[in-house]
């Protein structure tokens, strides 16, 4: 996937910012996020010298919330800085957002460069805070000028977007890139007991390989109910999450990040295309997970998800890459840091 370059090393120029502001957000978890912001200053200068800043006032609304009758989510603190190349940094702490599953809370630092006098945009960083920690790293947005709070978001980009001569960055994956590799298909997951559910919270997800070669990762999950009316393919809702390894702390790097839609019956998918999983004994591959949600009072006494898995993986000690068809999978709330569950499944549950 080719990614443009980071705010920080694209152009920013000095501009008045003075006025209401629509922004639109992607988050790393696949989520997306409509801001309304009001930048406000007595004065504006007309230019700053090197290593001069200029300080305004901002405060935040969610996208759906009028500014002139609503009371702002929140006052930017720090005030933002403005320096001469019109970089600056809009916090948002806290940034609550109201979901049907409860608040979701995050620590957002919107770091922002000047396009124009009616376009900013930048890279948001941070982390969600609660109901779980997910890391915002590689978050983006954009925001344009809407003084008369009439523009839709389908008018604002996520991105800074790419310059034409710009040259993107590859990203890393593995040796090939998602667009060269094939996704595979999973065997069918239905069972008469599965069905969407809240799966927000941390799960231990024990992995059999095909071969004697142990898995384990530690997935974070968010839960997004359906939209009414549902949309196709999504009718249970939306999960967005990372995963890391077993062992690794809070703030460990994501070895992926994620979003899924789930179907009516409880299923979703995550795709992982050079998927790369370093230890004792580091693993590579194209790794397809398929999973299915299954309630309590069906097949298990608690929520669980269960599923099979494919594609490909390569490690030292295999002589050639491992076909990962037949791979099965079981989830498990879990508490990080704990330790393994015992006796934790590696499959589904016979139906």
């Amino acid at each position: 996937e080719n990614i443009c370059l980071p705010a920080s090393e694209r152009p920013s120029q000095f501009s008045d910012l003075r006025g209401s502001w629509l922004l639109n957000a992607k988050l790393t978890t696949g989520t997306k996020v409509d801001l309304r912001i009001l930048i406000e200053a007595d004065t504006w200068p007309e230019q700053l010298e090197e290593g001069e800043t200029f300080t305004v006032s901002a405060k935040i609304w969610l996208g759906e919330s009028d500014p002139q009758n609503d009371d702002p989510l929140l006052v930017v603190d720090p005030p933002p800085t403005i320096d001469s190349e019109g970089r600056f940094i809009l916090t948002a702490n806290p940034l609550t957002l109201e979901l049907a599953t409860g608040p979701v809370e995050a620590v957002v630092n919107l770091e922002s460069i000047t396009l124009a006098g009616d376009a900013f945009c930048g890279d948001a960083k941070g982390s969600v805070v609660q109901p779980l920690t997910i890391d915002l790293e590689g978050s983006t947005f954009g925001a344009k000028r809407d003084e008369l709070l009439n523009l839709d978001i389908t008018e604002v980009p996520t991105n800074c977007g790419c310059d034409v001569d710009e040259e993107p960055i590859e990203e890393p994956m593995g040796g090939e890139t998602p667009e060269e590799v094939e996704r595979p298909e999973l065997p069918d997951l239905t069972r008469s007991s599965s069905a969407p559910a809240d799966l927000t919270g941390h799960w231990l997800v024990n992995i059999k390989l095909p071969v004697p070669l142990p898995l384990k990762l530690w997935a974070s999950l968010i839960y997004t109910p359906p939209a009414d009316p549902p949309i196709e393919g999504a009718e249970g809702g939306v999960v967005d999450g990372t995963l890391r390894r077993e062992a690794d702390t809070i703030d460990a790097e994501p070895i992926a990040r994620f979003s899924s839609p789930i179907s009516s019956d409880g299923i979703f998918e995550i795709w992982m295309p050079g998927f790369s999983l370093m230890g004792v004994i580091p693993v590579e591959g194209d790794l397809l997970i398929g999973a299915v949600i299954i309630p309590p009072d069906t097949d298990s006494e608690e929520l669980i998800w269960c599923g099979k898995a494919a594609g490909t993986a390569s490690a030292s000690i295999l002589p050639e890459p491992l076909d990962l068809l037949g791979t099965t999978l079981f989830a498990a709330s879990w508490v990080p840091g704990s330790g393994p569950l015992e006796d934790q499944a590696s499959a589904c549950p016979d139906e």
